[in-house]
């Protein structure tokens, strides 16, 4: 499981059952509004016993969405 956050105002965006999925969602809001739009997002993956790590933020998820995702029609 994967979850997009808001940080500053710690609301959730979205949960996803792929990391491919979230990052798709990444790649949307860079195409209609530009990296900066993810300036306080964090994605996070669900490991063991429930417990969420932190895969990228901000500008280096940005990057991570660019690099493994196509542009969206």
């Amino acid at each position: 499981m994967f979850q997009l956050w808001e940080a500053e105002s710690a609301n959730l965006v979205g949960s996803y059952p792929t990391e491919e999925g979230a990052l798709l969602v990444v790649r949307n809001v860079i195409d209609k509004h530009g990296r900066e739009a993810l300036n306080t997002i964090v994605l996070l993956r669900e490991g063991a016993r429930g417990r969420f790590s932190t895969v990228a933020e901000g500008s280096e998820l940005a990057d991570l969405a660019l690099a493994r995702t196509s542009p969206v029609a």
